[in-house]
């Protein structure tokens, strides 16, 4: 089992290990999403679904997403970060309604 990890910030060192969810910051173009590969399967994050969804200005960047998805899956443990493989990630863009 292998770990990618990629991550691009273009904020002041002290302050990199907010980036992926700081309210701050959210929809800033410089703060890239968290993206994790397991061996060679992409993976998603809430947030970063939510951009795709245009869901950029939201003060808990994806809120909405993490929203569908303690209803789909109730058995998620509070309080554990969500990772999405591709099938729940087009689950997610298929039931979670786009804004306009």
């Amino acid at each position: 089992m292998v770990w990618v990890l990629s991550y691009r910030v273009c904020l002041p060192k002290r302050l990199r290990f907010m980036a992926p969810t700081a309210p701050a910051y959210a929809g800033h173009n410089c703060v890239s999403s968290l993206r994790l590969t397991l061996g060679g399967v992409a993976t998603y994050e809430p947030a970063e679904l939510a951009r795709e969804l245009g869901y950029t200005d939201e003060q808990r960047p994806g809120k909405v997403v993490r929203d569908y998805l303690r209803k789909k899956y109730p058995g998620h443990p509070k309080y554990q970060r969500w990772v999405l493989d591709e099938a729940q990630a087009a689950d997610v863009r298929v039931n979670v309604p786009r804004k306009p």
